[in-house]
C-alpha cells in the first residue's frame, strides 16, 4: 500500500519510495530553530512582565 501512487508522476520525474529526496532539510531546521527560540524568548518576556512588572496573573490571563 505504501508504494501505490494516486496519480502518475510527471514525465521526467522518477519516484523513489525507498529513499525519497529530502529538500531543504537544513533550512527547515535553521528556520524552526531560530523561530522557536525567538518565540520562547518572547513568551518568557511576557511572563516576566506579567509576574514582576504588573499586578501578577489575573483571571483574564487564562483565556
Amino acid at each position: 500500500m505504501s508504494e501505490v501512487s494516486v496519480i502518475p508522476a510527471p514525465p521526467g520525474v522518477e519516484v523513489n519510495f525507498d529513499h525519497p529526496r529530502q529538500q531543504k532539510v537544513l533550512e527547515h531546521y535553521l528556520i524552526f530553530g531560530i523561530g522557536g527560540t525567538i518565540a520562547f524568548i518572547a513568551l518568557c518576556q511576557r511572563f516576566y512582565t506579567k509576574l514582576f512588572l504588573s499586578k501578577g496573573l489575573q483571571i483574564d490571563d487564562g483565556t
